[in-house]
Order: C-alpha cells, then structure tokens, then sequence
C-alpha cells in the first residue's frame, strides 16, 4: 500500500460513513466529504476561500438524498488503488491528490461552480500551499534580488502530467525530450529538480510562459528561480 495515513484514515471514515447508510462500499463521493475533514486539504483550500468544512456539510447533504446502488459497486477504496497502481515508485499518494481528482466528481463540481471557485486554483493550492500568483516565477526573495545567473526549478505536484511537463520543458527551455523526461520524473519524485541556469529577466519570461500555458490546461505546473549556491552569501540568503 502506497497511501499516506492520513488518506488511509479518510478511506475508513468514508467505508463507515458509507455503510451507515446502507452503501455496500463508499463511493467516490463519500470520499470526497471525508477528505474534506483532512487538517491539510482544509487549511489549503481555505487558501483559495473554499471553507472545507461548509463544502464538507453540502457535498455530504448531497450524498445522504442518493439511494445505495443496487448489485455489484466499484467504490472510493478502489479509485485510490487504481492511482496507486500509476504512482512513481517509492512516493506515496496523499489526501491532497485523490481530494484534488474528485473534486470534479459531479456533487463537489457543481457546488464549486455555484461557488465561483477555479478548478486550477484548487489544484495549485493542494499541491503547493500557496495560491498561483507572482510567487509561482520567483524566489521568496523576488523583490531584492539583483540581476545575473540563478538557477531554474521545476517543483513537482501529483496533478500536472509528466507528458504535459516534458512538452513544457522541450518548448519553452529548449531542453531535449530525453532530459526534459528526467527533469520531470526527478521533480515528481523529490519535489524539485534544478532544469537550467539563466539570466534573471529570461529566466523569469519563460516561466511566465510556461505557466500560463499550464493554467490554461488546468495544471498547477510551479517554476520559480533560485541564486546560485555562490551568490548567496552575497546576497546574504540562507
């Protein structure tokens, strides 16, 4: 099993849920409420002014006027086994990855539409922690750093598609397929992978470029630049 705890714990809650009203496994739906009960999706999603516990009360006041399936019923447990399958080796699927998946199930979309809120915002805030704004091309230290060389990195998120990010890398880096592949995998696994160096204002141009093509595809693709390890101590950084 490759599921944190905490997306283990939302998987039993939802089974009991489910059973209490006389489901024969809990559906993705179900899920989805009690994932919305996570500590880290709710903090996220308030983020971008989705209250989790009101969506929680909706979504679960939507479910309980659903009538349990009659025979066989592939459920929520299932969907979780079927993204392990496709996981990269050695990382674990999280809360915040199924929660951002079924968060376009039919209940929770339609509540989020009436709400105004943006699909690709969610996603960006479940996989990063932040909302997409400035922050996403830069450094913390965007405002006084100078001009000059800094390193590009590619931060990984379990919703963007490898494919969509090799495309990425290939067009808007000019990096050769083959290593734009690494770079993402790399990224994927270990959360960051440095992709090249360039001057501050290039660097910062093309990844503006890079993600609003992403934002357009609703992937919460996140570049931001970084000094170069000697430039540091200049610039007094950590």
């Amino acid at each position: 099993m490759t599921r944190t705890p905490e997306l283990a714990d939302a998987v039993a809650r939802a089974e009991t849920a489910a059973r209490a009203g006389r489901w024969p496994c809990a559906s993705n739906e179900h899920l989805v409420v009690s994932l919305l009960a996570d500590a880290q999706v709710a903090s996220r999603l308030n983020l971008a002014n989705v209250h989790a516990g009101d969506l929680r009360d909706e979504v679960d006041a939507e479910v309980r006027k659903l009538p349990p399936p009659i025979g066989a019923y592939v459920g929520g447990d299932f969907y979780v086994r079927t993204l392990e399958a496709q996981w990269p080796a050695g990382k674990r699927v999280s809360a915040a990855a199924v929660c951002g998946r079924l968060l376009r199930s039919p209940i929770p979309r339609a509540l989020l539409v009436e709400r105004g809120a943006v699909y690709g915002d969610l996603l960006y805030v479940l996989a990063h922690g932040l909302m997409p704004g400035d922050h996403r091309m830069a450094s913390p230290y965007r405002d006084v750093l100078p001009d000059g060389e800094y390193r590009v990195i590619l931060h990984g998120d379990d919703f963007t598609p490898v494919g969509f990010v090799v495309e990425i890398l290939r067009d808007t880096f000019g990096i050769p397929a083959i290593d734009a592949a690494i770079h993402a995998a790399t990224a994927r696994a270990a959360d960051r992978d440095p992709i090249a160096t360039l001057p501050l204002a290039e660097a910062l141009e093309r990844i503006t470029k890079a993600t609003e093509t992403a934002r357009g595809y609703n992937c919460p693709l996140r570049l931001t630049v970084e000094p170069l390890d000697d430039d540091r101590p200049k610039l007094n950084l950590p």
